[in-house]
């Protein structure tokens, strides 16, 4: 599909939306200019002195209201309501509400019930912008007065999510008490106390333990106390006595390499180039100016002299 013609779902929804909202209000402004045309026509029956005129007169408005009636006919059946759309809905709504007032002569019963019908159907359809138009009935207002106002909600999502809210007590406030759910193994203010500086010195071996453990699963040889000294510096609040502490615990479990010290082993087997395979490096070292070669014993046995014997140019 081409990309310049592919539909935009948001855009049709909203040109739908409305010119829904459009056709509702056409149909209560057509219904109000059908109600105003009754109204002059007999403002001119009543004004009338001729008889003949005054009977042409009503004939007319009695064979006009007799031509709309087949359009709001269909409104009085149920299955018809349930088949039609909100548009012609409200276009049967336009041609029976001019002729549903009690109080003027071209009045009729069967647009009434429409009228009535209709609005009912119009709930079903759209009860958003219908809560709106009872809202203004309610208030005084007439009935193609309030669904020209009500228009414009028609666009709208007819049934809009309405989340219920539930109640929450307020906050109080706090009175510098310490509130049970905070964590009080970091709290530097603590440390003032023996109590404290063992929870702190408990939390910083504990982070320790976890570095090694990450670096021991990783493959990697344990952290020095350096090392150490460094990561709970940047990454802890800890003072600097508990890291101090903690610090000293770890360096006496660890060598100088950073490896645990093992039962029977001295501080040499820490270091690895003293263990070196297949020959330790010191054997090799010791070795080295026994397996001198004899034809270098005697240049390896002399004495420096103190002097340089100039070399000769190759010719």
């Amino acid at each position: 599909m081409d990309a310049e013609n592919h539909p935009d779902p948001f855009s049709e929804g909203m040109m739908h939306g409305l010119f829904r909202a459009m056709q509702v209000a056409s149909c209560a402004a057509t219904a109000a200019q059908v109600f105003i045309h009754h109204q002059r026509v007999q403002a001119r029956i009543s004004a009338e002195r001729n008889d003949r005129v005054r009977r042409a007169l009503q004939a007319q408005l009695r064979a006009e209201r007799l031509a709309v009636r087949a359009g709001w006919a269909p409104a009085l059946d149920a299955e018809w309501r349930r088949e039609n759309d909100l548009l012609r809905v409200a276009q049967v709504w336009g041609l029976a509400v001019p002729y549903a007032e009690p109080n003027e002569p071209w009045h009729d019963p069967t647009a009434a019930i429409a009228v009535r019908r209709c609005e009912d159907r119009l709930r079903d359809l759209h009860p958003y912008a219908m809560a709106f138009y009872d809202r203004l009935r309610s208030e005084g207002h007439g009935q193609m007065e309030a669904m020209a106002a009500a228009a414009p909600l028609f666009a709208r999502y007819p049934r809009p999510y309405d989340a219920s809210s539930q109640p929450r007590s307020a906050l109080s406030a706090g009175a510098g008490a310490v509130v049970p759910w905070l964590a009080d193994e970091l709290t530097p203010d603590t440390a003032g106390d023996a109590d404290g500086r063992s929870v702190l010195a408990r939390r910083g071996r504990e982070i320790v333990d976890g570095l090694q453990a990450r670096a021991a699963g990783k493959g990697r040889d344990p952290l020095g106390t350096g090392q150490l000294r460094v990561v709970l510096e940047s990454i802890t609040n800890l003072p600097d006595e508990v890291i101090d502490q903690v610090i000293g615990a770890t360096d006496a479990r660890l060598g100088p390499s950073g490896e645990k010290r093992q039962p029977g082993r001295s501080p040499k087997d820490g270091q690895p180039w003293q263990r070196d395979f297949p020959t330790p490096i010191g054997e090799v070292v010791a070795f080295a100016p026994r397996t001198t070669p004899a034809t270098d014993r005697g240049t390896a046995s002399r004495k420096p002299t103190g002097k340089r014997t100039p070399r000769r140019p190759e010719s």
